[in-house]
């Protein structure tokens, strides 16, 4: 069943925004989640599996595993892994964004609740290497951000070390800040996806439409981030679980059984999935984001008001911004 179009220029407090969120994920949940795992999947479990063997090898101090006659051949493929762990990685988080961002660009263009990945496909091209280049950026500034916040934080530290509980206060502070920035700057993916402006340019475009509205846009993406890691840590608790058994026969060999290979399979599974889950839900606040810069854009600028009034009594359908989406 075909619902009416979504009208994107629209101002909404944060129960309309999280409704519309929500509402949107609900009603394209077969169409967006079959480009999303497809588009995203694929690098985010390539990625996780190289990260479930990264961390086997992390705790596994068995001499034997070393190849004879070729000195450190063994440390060298870790390294290989773990580059190879983190580029995949890097690839899984560009296509969630792109791919999401792209379906909206789709949908926007169509506007249908069915569309097919290869309707997607083009869109999510188009803005690849877009959000390729502002991650490498989002990421670098985060490390900036993280700097500046940890030099006041050293300071602190060492002048109130004698006051744990305010060191404590300091601490939690840092992590806050860090939090704040890093939410607040995630607009900067669809800012760029949808205007197509240079990275520093949609830095001071993100200033100009945050104004007065920080900690709008952290509350509605701090939310939807607690709800991404939650839904998310459900595929984790077996691989938990079977950690914990495993913990307690070490402990105590006589009373708790040794975890079987099948046991092995499903907490390796177990996280596969979690690091999989936890990519893919990205997608969710993403799109939270994105109804969050349309709505700073519609008290900013009344984009979407001043086209309703110039296409005011015309024939024409759907009522269509002069934007480029």
């Amino acid at each position: 069943m075909e619902n009416s179009p979504l009208e994107f220029y629209e101002t909404r407090n944060f129960n309309q925004k999280m409704n519309t969120t929500y509402g949107f994920i609900r009603d394209h949940f077969k169409s967006f989640g079959k480009c999303i795992l497809l588009l995203a999947g694929t690098p985010a479990i390539i990625g996780s599996i190289l990260m479930m063997d990264s961390i086997s090898n992390l705790g596994n101090t068995d001499s034997t595993i070393v190849p004879v006659g070729i000195a450190g051949l063994y440390e060298r493929w870790n390294v290989v892994e773990i580059l190879a762990m983190l580029l995949f990685m890097l690839l899984a988080g560009v296509f969630t964004v792109a791919t999401t961002y792209g379906y909206l660009l789709a949908y926007k263009e169509k506007k249908s609740n069915a569309m097919e990945v290869g309707e997607v496909w083009p869109h999510v091209r188009k803005i690849f290497w877009i959000n390729f280049g502002t991650m490498i950026g989002y990421i670098i500034t985060l490390f900036v951000a993280l700097f500046i916040l940890i030099i006041p934080l050293a300071i602190v530290m060492n002048a109130l070390a004698f006051m744990p509980f305010l060191v404590a206060i300091a601490v939690i502070g840092f992590y806050v800040g860090i939090f704040f920035v890093s939410i607040n700057l995630s607009l900067i993916f669809f800012i760029r996806s949808h205007e197509r402006i240079g990275f520093f340019a949609s830095i001071s475009r993100l200033f100009r439409l945050n104004e007065g509205k920080w900690w709008s846009t952290f509350g509605i993406g701090g939310i939807n981030i607690y709800i991404q890691l939650v839904f998310s840590f459900l595929f984790f608790i077996p691989w938990y679980v079977i950690f914990f058994l495993k913990m307690m026969h070490k402990a105590s060999a006589e009373v708790i059984e040794k975890p079987s290979v099948v046991m092995d399979v499903i907490s390796n599974i177990s996280l596969v999935l979690y690091l999989l889950a936890g990519t893919l839900l990205y997608a969710v606040p993403l799109i939270a984001l994105a109804f969050q810069y349309f709505n700073l854009i519609e008290l900013k600028e009344a984009r979407g008001l001043r086209s309703r009034i110039e296409t005011f009594g015309e024939k024409s359908g759907p009522i269509e911004d002069h934007a480029e989406f």
